[in-house]
């Protein structure tokens, strides 16, 4: 399933992110934190699992979704989380 919103949200949290933590108020702070909720209600999340280089001799398996970003700790996401 498309879900061009949650593509659109992701840009806007990630353009809002780019703002210094220590310079948002708190009106800024509950954008944010809107769109977060927005994107953990309504994304159906699509797990990717991928490999960063930690060091020229190891790396580590890291999961997220292709869609909204959202990183997990492991493959065994909440019960709650939407995957496909």
């Amino acid at each position: 399933m498309d879900q061009p919103n949650i593509e659109i949200m992701a840009k806007v949290k990630s353009y809002l992110e780019l703002y210094s933590v220590n310079l948002r108020d708190a009106q800024y702070a509950n954008i944010l934190n809107s769109v977060n909720e927005y994107l953990e209600n309504k994304c159906i999340h699509k797990v990717i699992i991928d490999s960063i280089d930690i060091t020229p001799d190891s790396s580590q398996t890291i999961y997220y979704c292709e869609k909204c970003y959202k990183t997990f700790n492991n493959l065994k996401c909440n019960v709650t989380d939407k995957l496909l």
